[in-house]
């Protein structure tokens, strides 16, 4: 109730159409996001997101440059409330996508936005090649290098995709 009044206010102080895309940003993108990459992934720029958490109150914080849920039920409820559909996480990789090579974060969360965009043929290709790694620091590059792979591997494990799991594996 509280979260759903502390919408309704933050609405009348921004536009409509920047509101939604920072709710959809929030909802799709995993927690600790940067406020740099949740900006450029919903239009707007910076100052808007600060206010923006400023003005829905408690439920969210900043903390080290990246915006936050407070608790795991303020999360539920976003992501359950504005969930994205497929094309939302399509939408969202293509803005991410070219921000990969710079941004630890986004290389990091491309094969979960993948695999909710249905996209499943993309993350096996994507876990096979150098694609969407960043490149200003080589050791967090390896350690999403092989994130990837362990999570196409799950997930051709899952889809039961047993010669995407070999090639993976």
């Amino acid at each position: 109730s509280r979260l759903h009044t502390a919408i309704e206010k933050v609405k009348k102080n921004h536009f409509e159409e920047q509101v939604k895309a920072i709710y959809l940003g929030l909802a799709i993108l995993p927690p600790h996001i940067p406020i740099s990459v949740l900006a450029q992934a919903s239009h707007v720029d910076e100052s808007t997101i600060k206010s923006f958490v400023s003005d829905i109150g408690r439920s969210l914080w900043i903390l080290d440059s990246s915006v936050q849920f407070r608790d795991e039920p303020t999360e539920t409820w976003f992501r359950k409330t504005f969930s994205g559909k497929p094309a939302d996480y399509e939408s969202y990789l293509k803005l991410l996508e070219p921000l990969a090579q710079g941004s630890t974060y986004v290389s990091e969360v491309l094969p979960h936005l993948y695999l909710q965009a249905e996209q499943y043929q993309k993350l096996i290709q994507v876990s096979l090649t150098d694609d969407f790694l960043p490149t200003d620091n080589p050791i967090d590059a390896r350690t999403i290098r092989v994130y990837r792979l362990q999570f196409a591997f799950k997930a051709a494990l899952k889809t039961r995709k047993i010669p995407d799991a070999i090639k993976v594996a």
